[in-house]
């Protein structure tokens, strides 16, 4: 639609096209924006309503959550219920005032959460460094004077944008790629200078992106400063309270980078990619928050569990658990068990109770004053065992036709690194583990050899310093850093019966295990997203994928795999374990997460989660890359640049079976192969992370002819 060229004159409506060249699947992909918005309404209301139900939480630090949860609502409101209608009734008219509106609420929005963010962060600055002002400081006045500020900062510097836009002339089309009235691009549908709107939203960003940021690092360094000085339970205390706000802000800022792609390349990037990126970014923080402050908050998550259960008596909790309630329930002046009877029963069940807090070897003292009959009679025809805190001093010995019973204590901090897990390896074949441990020391060789060479070659070989073979780099350092995580371990359980664990280990060897792998994913779709660019814009390739783009996209991944993976080892310091033998190789989050006696179903809900994110979105992307490239390939004349094009991807293509297939297969054994011996599903696991390392640099070497002929360049030089 044309219009006049006055600057008073304005297009009666806009037309708001979805994804410009997803129109056949704007159907399926509205399935995840749907289930998204399903999940940011309920959980973000279900927020509200704890908070307003529940007097224990009213209280400021619940407050500005309940501001936040409202305020993404609203932004949620505003921009989803259109796209949906976008993707399923092709409803894409929308008035120029409604679009005025839309612009200023989703961007007036988006400044009022990071406002609440900072108010939030100034909370537990105050509970961290002044907790006995607290109360007096942030009273209820000044909680509502904070939350007018937030608000009208937001407003006043939003309000800007519609005027701004609404002087504009539109010559052009009427047509915007996107699925709401962003303020971009809707401006660049203007035929006149659009100087001042680029500024003055360059300068909204970084006032209030910066300024916040800026204000948040101060309030955290101040909090880091004071918590060195504490001692060790009181500063985990104090940084446990923090983890949730934390991992808000990492949800909220570190997507909203995309903003800086309509300024720095945003000519270079695919505009569906920017509108897809635009509209993950706002539902995946709004859906995200309440989920992470559910799990993070002990205070909300113990309010839904009293709001959906009710408040268990003892002898419910007796009847569940098969031990006395106060034998289990911890408290800040007694930790242990009264009675021995209740700790044999516990040592009978096989089950070592690990409490989470408390004084330090607060149950110390009821385990060591135990009758040894006792735990001779509980401990009979089994082996049950702890580690020991302080001096492992072996407590039961119960001579013939029992078994020897060595335990120092049945209570000790869930935070401590006395913990000891205990990895069995794969049960049922300890006879043969000998035998195993050959061809897993041989994919160990294999794959330190492979990926090795390929990063040495890339290092020393200039001709190789090209983007394709950088971000192959990348990836041979993922697998290596993951197979160096699981089989020194699986190893020394073949050969040398090394089976315990220190807890600390274990979290870490999980980090390690399960961040390297979506690492790896993640450099796969950078890897296809350079596929792209060589066979779609082939012109542009050396100015699209640049050493600093290509660092950039590994920062990306790194950063990706710590954000995700990060909360597991923390989500599971705050269970209760009562098994500490894991059958398994290595600690894997599931496997761990079954010692557990706690409610585990937010650590459950979170690896779910994490599984669907990074393989859903990965392989969604790495997908729609090959969906471009094969619509490019299929216009192509010529047969021999058909084949040499798809030649360039095969061995994307090999790796991307290598890496996924591996990784269902195992999933869905663990799901629905119930009949499937448990040996299988180790031994599959053990493959899943293994296979993609020993195979990658063999799948490389061969399809990649300037690698294979580097390598034998390499081997047969003669003597200089």
């Amino acid at each position: 639609m044309l219009v006049s060229n006055y600057s008073y004159m304005a297009p009666k409506y806009f037309i708001l096209n979805g994804i410009p060249g997803l129109e056949r699947v704007h159907v399926w992909i509205s399935l995840p924006f749907c289930t998204m918005y399903v999940i940011s309404l309920v959980g973000n209301l279900g927020v509200v309503y704890l908070i307003h139900h529940e007097e224990s939480l009213h209280r400021p630090m619940y407050f500005f959550l309940a501001m936040l949860a409202l305020t993404d609502l609203f932004t949620r409101t505003i921009t989803l219920p259109n796209a949906l209608c976008i993707f399923w009734f092709n409803l894409k008219e929308i008035n120029f005032n409604a679009c005025l509106v839309q612009i200023f609420f989703v961007h007036g929005f988006t400044g009022v959460e990071s406002g609440v963010l900072v108010f939030m962060a100034l909370d537990h600055y105050l509970a961290i460094c002044y907790p006995l002002h607290y109360s007096t400081i942030l009273t209820n006045p000044i909680i509502a004077k904070a939350r007018l500020a937030t608000f009208l900062r937001g407003v006043l510097l939003m309000i800007s944008f519609p005027f701004l836009v609404k002087r504009l002339p539109f010559c052009q089309s009427n047509i915007i790629s996107h699925t709401y009235c962003d303020h971009m691009s809707v401006v660049k549908l203007s035929c006149a200078s659009i100087k001042v709107n680029v500024i003055y939203r360059l300068m909204v960003a970084l006032l209030i992106g910066m300024f916040d940021i800026c204000w948040i690092s101060v309030s955290y360094t101040m909090i880091l400063w004071t918590v060195v000085s504490l001692s060790l339970a009181d500063a985990q205390k104090a940084f446990s309270t923090c983890t949730s706000q934390v991992s808000a802000i990492i949800i909220t800022y570190v997507p909203a980078l995309h903003f800086f792609t309509h300024h720095f390349g945003g000519h270079i990037i695919p505009p569906s990619l920017h509108i897809i990126v635009a509209n993950v970014y706002l539902p995946h923080s709004l859906t995200l928050n309440p989920i992470v402050y559910g799990v993070e908050t002990k205070q909300i998550r113990d309010s839904v569990i009293k709001l959906f259960q009710g408040k268990k008596d003892e002898g419910t909790w007796e009847h569940e658990h098969g031990a006395p309630y106060h034998s289990y329930q911890s408290n800040a002046d007694n930790d242990g068990v009264s009675e021995d009877s209740s700790i044999a029963e516990w040592v009978a069940n096989g089950h070592i109770a690990i409490k989470g807090h408390g004084q330090q070897h607060g149950g110390l003292h009821h385990a060591e004053g135990m009758n040894e009959e006792h735990l001779c009679q509980a401990g009979r025809g089994r082996d049950v065992s702890s580690s020991t805190p302080e001096d492992g001093q072996q407590l039961g010995n119960c001579g013939e036709g029992g078994s020897q019973v060595n335990v120092s204590t049945m209570l000790i901090f869930n935070h401590s690194s006395f913990l000891t897990f205990t990895l069995m390896g794969i049960p049922g074949l300890e006879s043969q583990y000998l035998w195993l441990s050959l061809p897993f020391f041989s994919m160990f060789l294999a794959i330190i050899i492979g990926n090795g060479a390929i990063l040495f070659l890339v290092a020393t070989e200039r001709t190789l310093h090209t983007p394709v073979y950088l971000l192959l780099a990348l990836l041979m350092v993922a697998d290596l850093i993951s197979t160096l995580a699981v089989l020194p371990k699986l190893l020394c359980i073949f050969w040398f019966n090394d089976w315990d664990i220190a807890s600390n280990a274990c979290f870490t060897q999980m980090f390690f295990i399960h961040g390297a792998s979506v690492v790896r994913s993640a450099i796969l779709v950078a890897m296809a997203f350079d596929r792209f660019v060589a066979v779609c814009k082939p012109l542009h390739y050396n100015t699209v994928l640049s050493h600093s783009f290509v660092g950039r996209l590994g920062l990306v991944a790194l950063i990706k795999g710590v954000i995700l993976i990060l909360p597991m080892p923390l989500l599971l310091q705050r269970l209760t374990f009562c098994h500490v033998v894991i059958p398994h190789t290595y600690c894997d989050h599931m496997a761990v997460v079954k010692m557990a006696c706690d409610h585990t179903r937010p650590n459950n809900i979170y690896g779910l989660f994490v599984i669907l994110l990074v393989v859903g979105l990965d392989l969604l992307l790495i997908g729609f890359s090959y969906g471009l490239i094969l619509q490019a390939v299929v216009r192509l004349n010529s047969r021999d640049a058909t084949c040499k094009a798809l030649n360039t991807c095969s061995a994307h293509i090999f790796v991307i079976l290598v890496t996924y297939v591996p990784a269902l297969f195992a999933s869905l054994t663990h799901r629905i192969g119930g009949n499937i011996p448990p040996q299988a599903h180790i031994l599959l696991a053990n493959l899943y992370l293994l296979l993609p390392s020993m195979l990658n640099p063999i799948i490389y070497g061969i399809k990649m002819k300037e690698i294979l002929d580097k390598l034998v360049k390499c081997l047969c030089r003669g003597p200089a």
